[in-house]
């Protein structure tokens, strides 16, 4: 785990005061707009490097964690039979995931909808202290987060796996990058969302990059792409690299 420090709450996708000459962090998938927000996943071996290098020259790090790298750990759900995994009817497009940064006392409830390479997402927040409400029977359905709970309750979803990582952000207009490392994880079973000290590795060696933008794809990225010849966008779900690596095997046919 890495050693660096940040402020109690990081909440890295999201703008903030604290920083008002920094231009907004916002992920353009949480953006409002008409358009169609775009992610492009790559995986990376020692290109890393270069892409951080690059983005660094060319893009503003992250004004959370340290030159824009901070600690994540997620709480995937799914059913008991494990429904989002397969791909079954009802559950291939959206994902739900609890998210953490560093030790912070909020936490992030967000829904991840993705049609081929566009997504959308819907994010609040909740403290830490009310996590016991996910396995409550009973809500405040005023509650600004209650839309997660009633979706939970719907769909009949449950801890799954815990993922952890550590990813350095940059951001430009309407545009954000990251970088993704030090992969690891393990099934879960309760709404824990301790940082992951350990775990099993999913991607050993490799790193995960993450171009995010709006409409369509930036000079900018056009230019950092030009510069990694052979490499082509794919399907990296951190969900489904944990599920692998503890023996689980998608079903063909849903």
């Amino acid at each position: 785990m890495s050693s660096f420090t940040t402020s109690p709450n990081p909440p890295p996708n999201d703008s903030s005061e604290s920083h008002p000459a920094v231009p907004t962090a916002l992920s353009p998938s949480l953006q409002r707009g008409d358009g169609p927000a775009f992610e492009l996943k790559y995986l990376l071996g020692d290109e890393a490097a270069q892409v951080e290098h690059w983005a660094r020259q060319h893009m503003l790090p992250d004004p959370h964690g340290r030159d824009g790298t901070y600690a994540t750990t997620s709480l995937y759900c799914d059913t008991e039979a494990l429904d989002v995994f397969h791909r079954r009817p009802g559950f291939r497009r959206n994902k739900y995931r609890l998210r953490r940064y560093e030790a912070g006392e909020l936490i992030h409830l967000e829904r991840k909808r993705r049609q081929g390479d566009k997504v959308r997402k819907r994010r609040e927040v909740m403290p830490l202290d009310q996590l016991t409400l996910l396995q409550s029977e009973t809500f405040d359905d005023q509650q600004p987060f209650a839309w997660f709970l009633r979706s939970l309750r719907l769909r009949q979803l449950r801890p799954a796996a815990r993922v952890a990582y550590d990813r350095t952000a940059f951001h430009g207009p309407g545009i954000r990058l990251t970088i993704d490392r030090n992969l690891r994880g393990e099934r879960a079973a309760e709404w824990n969302l301790l940082p992951l000290m350990e775990g099993r590795p999913l991607l050993e060696g490799k790193a995960v990059l993450e171009l995010k933008f709006a409409g369509l794809l930036p000079g900018l990225f056009r230019d950092l792409l030009a510069s990694l010849p052979g490499q082509m966008p794919g399907g990296v779900s951190k969900y489904r690299l944990c599920l692998r690596a503890e023996g689980m095997t998608e079903c063909p046919n849903g």
